[in-house]
């Protein structure tokens, strides 16, 4: 017994008294834990089948959320890209005007 249990026992604040029903069969509990077992399967079918129809309903909002993401997606890549093409333009067009910066001396010698 828990050491709780004990202590309330030995001060005589609480005392045991035998199960009125008395301990379950096994058979009893067998079938116990074969209803529950097969009550979850019935649920865990229910559940999928839900799932299922609810993916259906929705499978348009599905679709365009998801066109919707990769159509972001490549659009901010193509942001990167234009972003890099434009800096490298950028640069040797920098280069390209003031060819007495020290960067390109250091290049020629």
């Amino acid at each position: 017994m828990p050491e709780e249990t004990t202590l309330l026992l030995e001060k005589g604040i609480a005392k045991l008294i035998p199960s009125p029903l008395g301990v379950p069969e096994r058979s009893v509990v067998h079938s116990y834990y074969e209803r529950k077992e097969k009550l979850c399967e019935e649920q865990l079918v229910l559940l999928k089948e839900n799932r299922r129809k609810e993916i259906v309903e929705k499978a348009d909002e599905i679709y365009e959320g998801k066109k919707r993401k990769l159509l972001e997606g490549l659009g901010q890549k193509n942001k990167k890209r234009k972003a890099k093409t434009e800096n490298i333009s950028n640069s040797s067009q920098y280069i390209e005007n003031n060819p007495d910066t020290s960067e390109n001396k250091d290049i020629e010698e």
